[in-house]
């Protein structure tokens, strides 16, 4: 069983949001070749969902660079960020499914939603 790592990130309404990381086990890299990614956005754990992506819909806002040791990205532009929520705080969860259908929980944590700073 996998433990899913538990963090909290910040976004601002209408700005971009990126996160980079890489899944590792026993301090290697996960190959994630077959994998796909999936961010689902929701306003309260077990609630209701907002947005969901992953690497295979389109467009793609999150990508595996297996290139540089499976780096994932997820890059949601301002378009997608600015329709989000009111500020406050929302729900994120990130799973891997393998070739298998395997399905496994990596990341979870709370959103913490502004507005974008202006000046």
């Amino acid at each position: 069983m996998i433990v899913p790592i538990r963090k909290d990130f910040d976004l601002y309404k209408g700005a971009t949001f990126k996160l980079q990381f890489r899944l590792k086990a026993n301090c290697a890299p996960v190959d994630l070749t077959g994998y796909a990614i999936y961010m689902t956005i929701s306003d309260r754990p077990d609630g209701e969902e907002v947005l969901s992506f992953s690497t295979s819909s389109s467009p793609t806002y999150i990508s595996v660079d297996a290139d540089d040791d499976y780096l994932i990205t997820i890059e949601l532009p301002p378009i997608i960020t600015a329709a989000i929520s009111e500020p406050g705080r929302a729900y994120y969860e990130i799973d891997t499914v393998n070739t298998d259908n395997e399905r496994d929980r990596r990341l979870l944590g709370n959103l913490n939603i502004f507005e974008q700073a202006v000046g």
